[in-house]
């Protein structure tokens, strides 16, 4: 395994861990972090969800 990839490979594992942490911390209508990886990086993604209330049980 090269240098290169052992970096990539951590800054993976950091976005990985800041958007579980992100994604714990906030509810899910502000929309929830998630990251691709990319060649040199990763590009990290919003992700919105609508959520229909009139399906929700009382």
């Amino acid at each position: 395994m090269s240098l290169v990839s052992l970096l990539q490979r951590q800054v993976e594992h950091r976005a990985e861990l800041l958007c579980h942490n992100r994604n714990l911390n906030l509810p899910v209508e502000l929309g929830k972090a998630s990251y691709e990886p990319l060649d040199n990086g990763v590009n990290f993604i919003k992700q919105h969800y609508l959520l229909d209330s009139t399906h929700a049980t009382t």
